[in-house]
């Protein structure tokens, strides 16, 4: 970041020669820039770092007191200041997807994932001991361990989706209920989006 800040500064305001010189206007006009060509997720760790370098510029030059705290992350042209991965599928797409695919893993995932909003790595990871299903009146199951942060949860088991779940444990194997990892999963989600046109 100091490498292409520099040069930013090089071409555009050359009259700035010290550290205590440069000013938050000078950041924002670079983050601007930036914007046409990166995404909001880059934008967000260049915000980061300046605010990184502010400390260090003032932790080794006392004299110099820069203060980068207004600058403001603005919104990518890449990816319209979002994460691509919010995007959401169509109902009818997924429906396409579920219907065309020939990889079993793939099917199974991708109905877990829209029935109990699991993420990918969930459900590569979910085994057939985390599922308890509905008996005896009792409700059902789904333990998610470890999940993002660490964290765990308990996902009921609607009589609805009950069958569901039935037909995803009927192909489950080696004691998982999706034998494939998580990078795995999501290569074959794109390859089968590429495939389909979506």
């Amino acid at each position: 970041l100091s490498a292409h800040f520099s040069g930013y500064m090089a071409e555009h305001h050359p009259e700035i020669r010290q550290l205590r010189d440069i000013q938050t206007d000078h950041i924002q006009g670079f983050l601007n820039s930036k914007a046409e060509t990166v995404s909001q997720a880059t934008l967000q760790q260049y915000e980061s770092r300046f605010r990184k370098l502010e400390l260090q510029i003032n932790d080794t030059y006392k004299s110099a007191h820069v203060d980068f705290h207004s600058i403001v992350t603005p919104c990518s042209k890449v990816n319209g200041g979002g994460k691509i991965r919010n995007q959401m599928l169509a109902p009818s797409h997924f429906d396409q997807l579920v219907s065309t695919t020939s990889n079993p893993s793939l099917r199974t995932g991708l109905i877990l994932s829209r029935e109990f909003g699991l993420r990918a790595a969930e459900i590569s990871k979910l085994k057939t001991s985390d599922i308890t299903m509905p008996s005896d009146g009792k409700a059902g199951e789904i333990r998610i361990v470890d999940s993002k942060g660490k964290r765990s949860r308990i996902l009921p088991i609607q009589p609805s989706q009950a069958a569901t779940v039935e037909k995803a444990l009927a192909n489950a194997s080696g004691g998982r209920v999706v034998d494939c990892q998580t990078g795995s999963l999501q290569k074959a989600f794109r390859r089968e989006l590429e495939r389909s046109g979506l």
